[in-house]
């Protein structure tokens, strides 16, 4: 794999490398599943339920029948069960939704960067609370009591990534994604450091 990036996408916080791996999943054909638990870990890494799969970061499930749109992938998976065993597991066409191709096994990734469990969001909810009591400038105010109110109803905030600090305590970045065996070749070098104290300093 090559990663070719600029200094502030490299060291900005991400999702770290241990919740991604306790949030992703590979499914295998023949292998068997609980259906209910599969659609709460689906919705534990950011799949919203629909009744029709067309886009990335849904899942629907009819039945014995459940489709998945995870982002790794170009198209979703149709999952077919016998009782809770994984029968066959086709891509499917998002627009015809007839079934393309037959696969073995796909991976579960989470739809998006930030991912807060229920407990985070409540702790979350108590921050933007007391930050919203403390604003002084009125449209500040008027914002964070918004947020309070997504986050009081159950959605998801669209401005989660500005909190990834608070809903991943342990700062990481894409270089956490490396080890020892990782080439780093570092291109324009006084071009790079002076972007990286001024990412720095934002």
């Amino acid at each position: 794999d090559i990663v070719i990036t600029v200094p502030d996408a490299l060291l900005q916080y991400t999702i770290p490398p241990e919740t991604l791996r306790s949030l992703s999943m590979t499914v295998n054909s023949g292998q068997e599943y609980d259906i209910p638990e599969l659609c709460a870990f689906l919705t534990a890494c950011g799949y919203s339920s629909a009744d029709t799969v067309d886009s990335v970061g849904q899942f629907s499930r009819r039945g014995g029948i459940m489709d998945i749109f995870p982002p790794n992938l170009r198209n979703p998976v149709r999952i077919e069960f016998f009782d809770t065993e994984i029968d066959r597991m086709a891509q499917f066409d998002v627009i015809s939704q007839r079934c393309t191709e037959s696969i073995d096994s796909f991976r579960i990734t989470p739809v998006r960067e930030v991912i807060s469990s229920e407990e985070k969001r409540k702790e979350l909810s108590v921050l933007v609370r007391n930050n919203a009591r403390k604003a002084s400038v009125e449209r500040v105010k008027d914002s964070l009591y918004e947020e309070l109110e997504t986050l009081s109803s159950g959605k998801e905030l669209n401005c989660i990534d500005k909190y990834i600090s608070f809903v991943y305590p342990e700062k990481k970045c894409l270089l956490d994604y490396f080890d020892n065996n990782s080439l780093l070749m570092v291109y324009e070098y006084t071009q790079i450091m002076n972007r990286a104290r001024a990412y720095e300093w934002r």
